[in-house]
């Protein structure tokens, strides 16, 4: 159910994100006739830069009429005299003229008509003198710029719509997909939260299922009691013998899988009961006391007897401070049984 609830959550978030980052229908065709006169826009430059760059180079073969013909095309000239370097086109530009006339209200038929009228007044001029290829490259240009002329024009007219007017068209066309994604979402979220606290509220394993759940205040209480004895049993003796070593790393062991396992496996089941306030006041000092309690085991495997005792003693001390932290009479429902375990120390 929890990777069920996981799925369900992955599956909404793509659903609403997607939907939620469509643009309303009357946008989007806005954003598309934009787009197509910005590349005509591009096109027309591109083919007027490549006539007037091959008008440049003929220049200095050709009398006053030619050069006559490329300024008025629009093509930036050298002073004469000077070496001939094509330069930027700064000719018509046929957006610019479509925005301008849609600023004093023009409608999209008055807006194309002087624009076509502007190619026209280039085409009707002579040009024979140029050449075939000149031609060719001049042709091309114009044709360019005719065809710039309508889409120039539509983006030119088109008015901002206005916020409800795009969220009413988004809600009619991509509304009903987005709040399904939300509701997915908040029912996936729902399952795995469901799932998870079923999980941390009672044990899930055969094992756990055979054997009675314990009181988290008692095991605690029997952990900090076992501690301390074993802590007054080690300062006791000053001269522990081989044997001692072996029988305190025993019972530390011993502890570990008995009460120590229960109570770290009890540990989401205490945060579902008692909140997470209550948790880290209590699972604070039991991580330190149960860190202790590993230290002391190390201290034994490297025949430090006087750290083991010290370890012990403020372990008992942690776990008297998490078992203080525990309300009155609360206890966690559910607590593991012992474990088997025996790959701790």
């Amino acid at each position: 159910m929890k990777n069920l609830g996981i799925a369900i959550l992955c599956v909404g978030v793509a659903v609403s994100a997607a939907y939620g980052a469509r643009l309303s229908p009357p946008m989007r065709a806005q954003m598309v006739l934009r787009g197509e006169a910005h590349v005509r826009a591009a096109t027309t430059g591109e083919t007027q830069g490549a006539y007037c760059a091959a008008l440049v180079e003929l220049l200095p073969d050709h009398d006053a009429a030619v050069r006559a013909l490329a300024e008025a095309d629009g093509c930036e000239l050298p002073a004469e005299g000077a070496a001939d370097e094509a330069s930027d086109a700064s000719g018509p530009d046929v957006t610019a003229i479509c925005v301008a006339r849609a600023s004093t209200g023009q409608t999209f038929e008055q807006i194309t008509e002087e624009a076509r009228g502007e190619v026209a007044t280039h085409r009707d001029r002579d040009a024979s003198a140029l050449g075939a290829e000149l031609v060719e490259a001049r042709d091309a240009w114009l044709a360019a710029m005719d065809a710039e002329v309508e889409p120039a024009a539509r983006a030119a007219v088109l008015a901002p719509i206005p916020p409800a007017e795009r969220l009413s068209a988004w809600i009619e066309d991509s509304g009903i997909f987005f709040g399904l994604g939300l509701l997915l979402v908040v029912l996936g979220a729902v399952l795995g939260r469901s799932a998870s606290k079923r999980d941390a509220e009672g044990p899930t394993d055969a094992k756990s299922e055979r054997a009675p759940a314990r009181d988290f205040g008692e095991l605690l209480d029997e952990l900090r009691a076992a501690v301390a004895k074993l802590a007054e049993e080690a300062a006791a003796k000053e001269k522990p013998s081989t044997a001692d070593y072996e029988a305190l790393k025993g019972k530390i062991h011993e502890l570990v899988v008995e009460k120590v396992e229960p109570i770290v496996d009890s540990a989401p089941r205490v945060q579902s009961k008692h909140g997470i306030a209550i948790f880290a006041d209590v699972f604070s000092p039991f991580s330190s006391g149960e860190r202790y309690l590993n230290r002391a085991w190390s201290a034994l495997v490297d025949r430090h007897w006087p750290e083991a005792a010290s370890s012990l003693e403020r372990s008992a001390a942690d776990l008297a401070e998490a078992r203080r932290a525990l309300p009155t009479g609360a206890d966690a429902e559910g607590a593991a049984p012992p474990s088997t375990a025996t790959d701790r120390p």
